[in-house]
């Protein structure tokens, strides 16, 4: 699978991860994935060293060494229906260091060696992450090499990974006559943010309290050991999810109840369709803590009303997504508060609230993640304008006092 070197769009590699450890469970145990590689990086950016930092720190070995490099000789390529290894010679060396990685690390040494022969001298493709050399008489022209080479190896790469993805497709639907164990939008992402500190914390609850108020609205499960999420309250119901006690950006996994039946709760969580609970079997060791603030968003006037015990205490404008990559309207959750450093906080301005809500309207360009946040923006201009992809934006003042102040497990109402 491929991760995009920037912020955001670094958590739908745990959410592929994810998938397929369903996959393995319920349809076939021996099912493994060879690795990630880093794509559209910029390595000389602090912002993309610190994503593929990230990565590695949570995949380890499986983050490959080679990367691609961000440039628009791709689009360029593409548009004019050549190979990027005739229209610059000099990037498509970085897939001929892909597709050598990838034949030595499925042990197909015979054919790495002749993608490696390909390569400029002083590059390396496994064992190092590659990079233009840095002499122009050690720059290799590929030009010198034959068409038909150029093609082969081309579309020897190509093959490769569209095997690999038809045959990652039919083992995770089981085959042709197999039901998928689920799906998920197999984003580039991100499992942790490197420099990124946590906000507010949630008050925990003894069992006693907890029990009283089970169902009301004013409770949420904090995980402490896997978690079996499925679609009704039966140990039957369809699997959606098993989820640890951390989320994909390092938090504790905190999952606001919504009702209760039994010994089964219902939350919201972002491994559901928006506005889709998710039921899961609590045990009488479960831990929980309160739900003291709710937040409440109003799309028409682009207003956002924080409450505490019912109470309002703070209200902020806010900027929301545009006509044609609206804002979606239902019952989520904050998942995560994020307190950005200077060098990572971007777009997305100093702090961040992390829905469980997902963006289905995204640009056809898009390659980030589809996680909907309410998060600080150095364009002020736009608040209070439909200006986003469907995040709500405000001011860092604002997104500040709100990671501090509202933590995961809150319930968040966005109407229309």
């Amino acid at each position: 699978m491929t991760a995009e070197a920037q912020y955001f769009a670094l958590q739908g590699v745990e959410q592929a991860v994810a998938l397929i450890e369903l996959a393995k469970d319920g349809l076939n145990p021996e099912l493994a994935w060879l690795g990630v590689v880093l794509t559209i990086a910029d390595l000389r950016t602090t912002h993309s060293r610190e994503a593929r930092d990230n990565l590695k720190e949570h995949i380890g070995d499986k983050l490959l060494d080679t990367h691609i490099r961000q440039s628009i000789a791709y689009a360029e390529s593409a548009e004019r229906g050549v190979s990027i290894l005739e229209h610059r010679p000099a990037r498509g060396n970085d897939y001929v260091a892909l597709a050598d990685e990838v034949l030595a690390r499925l042990g197909l040494k015979a054919a790495a060696k002749k993608a490696r022969a390909l390569l400029p001298q002083g590059r390396v493709s496994s064992g190092g992450a590659p990079t233009p050399p840095t002499e122009p008489e050690q720059r290799h022209d590929y030009r010198a090499v034959s068409p038909r080479a150029r093609r082969s190896a081309f579309l020897g790469a190509g093959a490769l990974v569209a095997m690999l993805a038809a045959v990652a497709v039919l083992r995770l639907t089981g085959g042709e006559d197999g039901e998928p164990v689920g799906s998920t939008t197999v984003v580039p992402t991100a499992a942790a943010v490197d420099g990124a500190q946590t906000g507010a914390q949630p008050r925990e609850l003894d069992p006693k309290t907890a029990e009283d108020q089970l169902g009301t609205g004013h409770v949420a499960l904090k995980v402490t050991r896997r978690q079996l999420l499925r679609t009704r309250p039966d140990p039957t119901g369809r699997l959606v999810a098993r989820v640890g006690r951390k989320t994909s950006y390092g938090g504790p996994n905190i999952l606001p109840i919504i009702k209760a039946r039994g010994d089964w709760v219902a939350v919201v969580s972002p491994y559901r369709k928006n506005n889709k609970v998710a039921w899961t079997k609590v045990d009488a060791d479960a831990k929980f803590v309160a739900v003291e603030y709710s937040i409440a968003i109003r799309l028409q006037t682009r207003d956002i009303v924080v409450r505490k015990n019912g109470k309002v205490i703070r209200r902020f404008r806010a900027a929301i997504g545009q006509v044609t990559h609206p804002t979606p309207p239902g019952r989520y959750a904050i998942t995560d508060g994020l307190i950005f450093n200077a060098k990572t906080r971007g777009p997305y301005g100093c702090c961040a609230l992390v829905l469980s809500a997902r963006q289905t309207k995204l640009p056809a360009h898009w390659t980030g993640g589809d996680r909907i946040a309410i998060h600080g923006t150095p364009n002020t201009q736009s608040i209070g304008l439909a200006a986003s992809l469907g995040c709500l934006r405000v001011g860092d003042e604002a997104s500040r006092w709100l990671v501090r102040k509202v933590p995961p497990g809150t319930t968040v109402l966005v109407r229309p």
